[in-house]
């Protein structure tokens, strides 16, 4: 599996990055390490990188707000106003289905990785998550 020059495509689906940005030069891995920790340290790279990018409008009523790593699992944190939770609960599948489709994000995942989305309603202030994992995409609960 290939991850060099991929963290930069798999973090753009947030719809956050432009390939037009400049100043992203993203350093070659440590090549003395294991495929997931070259992994690892791409992806701590990347949010690095978007981090300082942020907070990005995606539209009227979503703002990505901020990226992170857990472990093996990329974290992406938006704020939501005029929208209810029960919306969001609902775009799970939609969720689901972008992201088993999203080959960098489906190779995270193959290698034990998960998405988190975790949306803050702005008025209320509680939060709807929905974590992608491998199993997800396999079940067929979301196509591939």
């Amino acid at each position: 599996m290939k991850f060099a020059g991929v963290v930069w495509v798999l973090l753009a689906g947030a719809a956050c990055a432009q390939e037009s940005q400049p100043g992203y030069a993203q350093s070659a891995p440590d090549s003395r390490l294991d495929p997931i920790s070259q992994l690892m340290e791409l992806l701590d790279e990347a949010v690095v990188f978007l981090n300082e990018r942020l907070p990005f409008q995606i539209d009227q009523s979503t703002r990505l707000v901020a990226v992170s790593r857990e472990g093996r699992t990329l974290v992406y944190q938006y704020q939501v106003e005029r929208v209810s939770r029960r919306a969001l609960e609902g775009h799970a599948a939609v969720l689901g289905r972008r992201t088993c489709s999203n080959q960098q994000l489906f190779n995270l995942m193959r290698i034990g990785g998960a998405v988190r989305y975790s949306y803050e309603l702005k008025e209320s202030g509680q939060r709807v998550v929905h974590v992608i994992t491998l199993q997800e995409c396999n079940a067929g609960a979301v196509a591939v």
